[in-house]
C-alpha cells in the first residue's frame, strides 16, 4: 500500500507454508495469503509494509509481496508441526541476483531458556535464485544453533509440537 517496490527488489512469497504429511503425496497449506487477514500473521520489523499481490501465486490467486531488506517475524503461526515431514515455502525472486533468506525457528524450550538465545533456536540461510524457488526444511531435522554447531546448549532438536516463532529475513543482491 503506497510503496512502489519496483521489480528490482521484489520477492513474492506463496509461503504456501506447506507441510507435507508423512507418507502422503499431498500438502497442507498452513498459510496461503489469500486474504488480508493472512498478512497479520507476520510483522515486518524492517522494511516496507507487507501487502498481497496477484503475481506469482503458488496456490490460489495471491502471494505475499516482500521486498529485499524486509525482516518478517511471526509468533502466530500454527505451533504444532508434528506428523509432517517438511516445512516448505515457495518464493519468486524477481531480482537479477541471489537473495539470501535467513530462517529462525524457535520452540518453547528456546523461549524458556534464557529469553530465547541464538544458540537455542534453529538458524539457517537459504539462497533464492532469480525466478521460482521452493525452500524445504525437514521438520524433524531442525537443529538448534547453526549447521556447524548443533544443539550445544539444549541437547535436542527443535520440538515440532511446540513451535512458538518463525522469522524470515530477506537480503538482496548489492544495488537492489
Amino acid at each position: 500500500p503506497g510503496v512502489d517496490c519496483g521489480r528490482m527488489n521484489l520477492i513474492t512469497l506463496g509461503l504456501v507454508a506447506t507441510v507435507a504429511l508423512a507418507g502422503e503425496p499431498s500438502e497442507r497449506v498452513i498459510l496461503g495469503f489469500e486474504n488480508d487477514a493472512d498478512i497479520g500473521v507476520f510483522e515486518a520489523t524492517r522494511g516496507p509494509a507487507l501487502a498481497l499481490t496477484n503475481e506469482h501465486a503458488t496456490e490460489g490467486a495471491r502471494a505475499l509481496r516482500v521486498v529485499t531488506g524486509n525482516y518478517l517475524y511471526s509468533g502466530r503461526m500454527p505451533g504444532d508441526w508434528r506428523g509432517y515431514e517438511e516445512f516448505a515455502f515457495d518464493a519468486f525472486n524477481a531480482t537479477p541476483g541471489v537473495v539470501v533468506v535467513s530462517v529462525l525457528i524457535g520452540d518453547k524450550a528456546w523461549k524458556d531458556k534464557g529469553g530465547g538465545t541464538y544458540w537455542n533456536r534453529h538458524n539457517s540461510d537459504v539462497n533464492l535464485l532469480p525466478g521460482a524457488n521452493r525452500v524445504s526444511l525437514p521438520v524433524e531435522g531442525l537443529f538448534r544453533g547453526e549447521a556447524g554447531s548443533r544443539n550445544n546448549d539444549i541437547k535436542r532438536n527443535i520440538d515440532p509440537g511446540e513451535i512458538v516463532r518463525l522469522d524470515l529475513g530477506f537480503e538482496g543482491p548489492a544495488g537492489t
